[in-house]
């Protein structure tokens, strides 16, 4: 079950603030996501750090799921 009291103080991604546990909580999300449903593959290690594989995870995420897809 998901812990809903974690989240997102800052943006994460792209000319984001990207804030470490905001992205490590991003890369964890990320990587629950099925690769059919927008998820990484492989998967992304959960570093903190938005570098280029974790803005391409969530720029693939935003396209599979029809987002505006900014990264």
């Amino acid at each position: 079950m998901a812990n809903w009291g974690n989240v997102i103080s800052s943006s994460v991604g792209f000319g984001g603030v990207n804030k470490k546990p905001d992205v490590e909580l991003v890369q964890t999300l990320l990587n629950a996501v099925p690769f059919a449903k927008g998820g990484p593959n492989p998967l992304l290690g959960v570093d903190g750090l938005c570098g280029p594989k974790t803005n391409g995870a969530i720029k693939r995420f935003q396209l599979v799921n029809q987002c505006t897809a900014d990264g």
